[in-house]
This record gives structure tokens, sequence and C-alpha cells, in this order.
């Protein structure tokens, strides 16, 4: 969120199982996310129809950050029934910090992948998927490219797992972390394909999902696709305005330029109230513009070129401007290389290395000028090094990141 400093950790017991609340007025059932702990329960309840706030508190994974239903906030449209509730989610508690992690091995591009991840595959996909859910990571996230057109084979690597499928076999082994797609391209798809594609993983994962989108960089690969690539960020702007409609709707209503949605249902409905929050990625004028007016979060892809600080000031004021500045609004980085400890190799010269103190002293610096979470990339030389250094985040620099 666009946020003060403060910090804070709230620690619970943590349980698979998800808080379940039936709308006895609204005839329907609605879902708050998995990893919620009983013990926490409702703090308060209100008729969501006759226009008032609920709250509902549910721990969202081990270490225990604690997310409440105020996190929600209402937009309320009319449907074919009336009256339908959408929300935009700000899904990190207000004052925390969060960590991500964005997976080894589904992608490998020749700018960031590990030399042991070309011969590695699902087996160590799974162990350190499996390493973030018990370390406490809010999210793990899985890239997408459909086809690297050569000559950008030879910078791009052609290994990049389809981003869904990788999703949905993440939901099934893990129970507490979030799964983040970093970033989708809309463009090349319909947006009610994308929006089906999401609204399944919300529910299989019970309401982990967080859908991540971006207009795409590579202008052969929307040729290959037959998808254009001037008109882009056209097609995304609209893109997700046709999936915040099918996430509020099972019969979406919506009247574009581009297209046209009405009598056409979609089940499954979202786990999470609204369906899953959108981040909107890229760090182009363009792009944080769009997640300011139509997003839920931003991720930049590199530093922005007016700096990250000034890029949080244009969030902030175009927010303001649309009327948006009271909404929940989340904030990533992608962090520099991390190795925890002394290393005994080279790690390059840009990568944050030492102590788990001084570590957490630089990542909280970010959280000073806005940021409220942060994609990490470790340095490893095989994956169980990698293991190592997730487990040795979760257990000595996320506490230090609440200080």
């Amino acid at each position: 969120m666009v946020r003060g400093p403060a910090r804070s950790v709230v620690r619970v017991r943590s349980d698979p199982e998800a808080i379940r609340r039936t709308n006895v007025l609204a005839g329907s059932e609605s879902h708050v996310c998995a990893g919620a702990d009983v013990s926490v329960g409702p703090i308060r309840r209100t008729n969501v129809l006759a226009g008032s706030e609920s709250i509902v508190r549910a721990a969202v994974h081990r270490v225990g950050y604690c997310e409440t239903r105020s996190n929600f906030v209402r937009n309320q449209r009319r449907s074919r029934e009336g009256e339908r509730q959408e929300y935009v989610a700000g899904i990190i508690p207000s004052g925390a910090l969060v960590h991500g992690l964005q997976l080894p091995i589904q992608s490998q591009s020749t700018l960031y992948a590990e030399g042991w991840e070309a011969t590695a595959g699902v087996d160590e996909l799974t162990a350190i998927a499996r390493t973030c859910d018990d370390a406490g990571f809010f999210y793990v996230a899985v890239c997408d490219h459909v086809a690297i057109p050569k000559p950008y084979d030879e910078r791009m690597g052609t290994e990049w797992w389809d981003t869904m499928t990788t999703l949905g076999y993440l939901a099934g082994i893990t129970s507490r972390v979030h799964l983040l797609s970093h970033v989708y391209v809309l463009p090349y798809r319909h947006p009610l394909m994308a929006a089906k594609a999401f609204l399944t993983l919300d529910s299989v994962s019970k309401g982990r999902a967080i859908m991540g989108v971006g207009a795409g960089h590579l202008e052969p690969e929307f040729a290959l696709l037959g998808r254009s690539f001037a008109d882009r960020g056209r097609e995304l702007d609209e893109g997700i305005d046709v999936v915040r409609a099918a996430f509020g709707d099972e019969y979406p209503s919506y009247t574009g330029s581009r297209y046209e949605i009405a009598n056409a249902g979609l089940r499954p409905r979202p786990y999470r109230p609204g369906g899953p929050p959108i981040w909107v990625g890229g760090s182009s004028p363009a792009a944080i513009r769009r997640a300011a007016t139509r997003g839920d979060g931003w991720l930049p892809q590199g530093p922005p070129k007016i700096g990250l600080k000034a890029a949080i000031r244009e969030l902030r004021a175009l927010r303001e401007a649309a009327g948006r500045g009271d909404e929940p609004f989340d904030v990533g980085v992608n962090t520099e290389p991390v190795f925890i400890g002394k290393p005994q190799w080279d790690v390059g010269p840009h990568c944050l290395a030492g102590s788990a103190q001084r570590i957490a002293e630089r990542l909280r610096s970010y959280g000073e000028i806005g940021v409220n979470q942060l994609q990490i990339r470790f340095r490893s030389r095989s994956a169980a090094e990698l293991t190592e250094q997730i487990e040795a985040f979760g257990r000595d620099v996320a506490p230090l990141l609440a200080d």
C-alpha cells in the first residue's frame, strides 16, 4: 500500500482451511483467503447488502501476516440481479513489508538464470516452492512467454513454462503462499479466457491467486501469435476492465471498443470475494499510469527512468486524481540479488550479502519510501543452496523487517 513507514507482524496459528462466511440474506456463499486460523475468526460482520462494511481477519501463511477484510474496498455496480459487490483488493496488511520469490527453473533467461537451473526440473521446483510455503514467503511467482522467436532466444532462452499450468500445479503442492503471475501478458489472450483461468486458480487454491498483468515487450512474439504489438496498451486497458467485470459477476456485462460481452456466464466463482487482486507490471509512464488507475498494485519491471521514489510519488498523485487515493494499493520492487552469510564464491558486485541484520537494514529502506512487497532473488549454486537461503531468510531476516 502507499502508506507510511510503520511495520508490523501479527503472529497467529495457521491452518490450511479457510474461514467460510455464508451471506444468508444474499443467498450466496463467499470465502476468505486460505491459510486462515479460526482462532482469529471474524472481528466484525455487518450486512453487506445494507451497504455497510464487513471485516474478517485471516492469517495468510505460517509466519502470521494478518489480512483484514477491510482491505477489500467495495465498488458497487449495476448487474442483471440489481446490485453486486466488487472489491479492489489491497491484500498486504497495512504496515507490513512482505517478500516473495520469482521461481527459478520455470523461466531461464540468460539475464538471471543460475547455471544449475539448466538441468533442474519439476522435482527441484517443487522443493523450492514448498520451502517458500514453509518459510512464510508471501508469494511465489511464475513468468509468461509462449514461444521465443530467433534471434531473441539467444538472450532469453526458450525455457518458459506455461503460466497457468504451473500455477495450478503449485496450488496443489502448497497451502499458504500466494500464487502470482509475474507477469501474465493479457494482450496475448481474449480477456474472458484469462478471467476463466484466474477464477479457476483462485477457486482451487482457496483464494491465493494474484493476477499480475503486463502489456508485453517482445514484438516478434506478438506477430507470431497474430496479435497487434502497437495496440497492446489499449488491449491491456480494456482487457483489465473485462476481467474485472468477470471477477465481479457470473454474467458480466461489458461494452467497449474491442469487446462486447453479455448473456454468458463464468464459473467457478472466485474464492476471494471480488476475485484475485490485479497487480499491473511495467516501469514505463504508461504502465505506472495503468497501475494507478486500474490496478490493485504495481510490479515494477526494472528501475523506472524517473527513479523509484519519484514513481511512487507519481502513483500517489495519479490515484488521488482518479479518486482512488483512499483505496489500498500494493507497491513492489525487485531487489538486488541477495546472499545470506559470507559467500565463499563470486556472487557479483551488486549482490547484497552478509548478515541478516545488514540485509534487513537495506531491505527496510524500501519500505521507508512506500514499498510494501519485496521480490527477492537469491544467488545460488544449486537447488539445495537456494532452499537453504530461503529458509535462512524466513528464519533470520524476515522477523527483522518488522523492526
